[in-house]
């Protein structure tokens, strides 16, 4: 988070509140979502995160419009030279 910050990069924090994402974030999203403590896997928070996820997505998508084509390919381009 402090590396994207220092180039001029907007983080955007989806954590529960006080959290230590949602302090450092540029733009903090709290989720604070109560875990059913009888199951292994925290399930309602990771759907709840999913939510605020795809929302956002959305949101750009709407706003870069026709745009978004090509700004997704040049995405994709650049995570292939991180793959091995």
């Amino acid at each position: 988070m402090d590396v994207v910050k220092s180039v001029g990069g907007i983080v955007i924090g989806i954590a529960p509140s006080g959290s230590p994402v949602i302090q450092k974030a540029s733009i903090p999203i709290e989720v604070d979502v109560e875990e059913d403590i009888e199951i292994y896997t925290p399930l309602s928070s990771r759907i709840a995160h999913l939510v605020v996820i795809d929302v956002l997505a959305i949101g750009v998508a709407k706003h870069k419009g026709p745009k978004l084509h090509d700004h997704l390919f040049r995405l994709k381009q650049g995570l292939r030279k991180l793959r091995v």
